[in-house]
């Protein structure tokens, strides 16, 4: 019995207890020491599990959405620029050709 609190304190964390019953049978000639007093506990624990967990809750679904949009949108930028890396050399040597013969036919047309 000098340890019924602390059990039913560890109990209390596992969820809610109901329906606790204590007995006990003491002898009516002998002497008892209410400290050490041997005593059956019979304890019913409930416990509801989460319907929801913390990993697909609305924020950490709204959290894992905006990574992914940010990851998919840096993943975009990334890929522009890569193209751009590879067409910028041709887009340049395209005009420069051009403005080049350009160059080429006007003085062709000066001289005549």
């Amino acid at each position: 019995m000098k340890n019924y609190p602390a059990l039913m304190q560890s109990l209390n964390s596992l969820g809610r207890v109901e329906n606790v019953s204590v007995q006990r049978q003491d002898r009516a000639d002998a002497q008892i020491d209410e400290s050490n007093a041997p005593a059956d506990v019979s304890i019913q624990v409930y416990s509801q599990g989460n319907i929801v967990t913390e990993e697909s809750g609305l924020f950490a679904t709204l959290r894992r959405t905006v990574a992914q949009s940010a990851g998919a949108i840096t993943w975009s930028l990334r890929m522009i620029g890569v193209a751009i890396a590879f067409l910028a050399p041709w887009v340049i040597a395209i005009v420069a050709l051009i403005w080049i013969t350009r160059r080429v036919i006007r003085s062709r047309q000066s001289r005549s």
